[in-house]
């Protein structure tokens, strides 16, 4: 039972997002899809700047690799190599990070 209650608590102890909404609605029909509403242009709510997040580590990662490896293809030193990749990968995630920011800043 004190999982549960673990669970369904945030860090400062307060009810957690489900919870609270659960709570707001009440037992009224159709009332939880208009509270649902409110919070479905809010894109730091929605999972899929979570994944795009996810999804853009991965792209470092793999352009970071081929940049490395394109690089010793054209005769680069390995020194030279790993650091076009490293600069490659740190873009990327620059990147990402920012679109993520603009998208979560609301």
């Amino acid at each position: 039972m004190r999982e549960m209650n673990a669970l369904s608590r945030d860090k400062n102890g307060d009810d957690a997002l489900a919870i609270s909404i659960g709570h707001e609605v009440g037992d009224k029909e159709g009332a939880l899809a208009e509270v649902l509403e409110q919070y479905r242009d809010m894109p730091a709510v929605a999972g899929s700047t979570h994944r795009m997040l996810r999804i853009v580590k991965v792209s470092a990662v793999i352009l970071s690799f081929a940049a490395v490896l394109i690089s010793l293809i054209l005769d680069r030193s390995l020194l030279e190599s790993l650091g076009i990749g490293l600069i490659a990968g740190i873009s990327i995630l620059m990147i990402g990070s920012k679109y993520y920011y603009i998208l979560t800043e609301r």
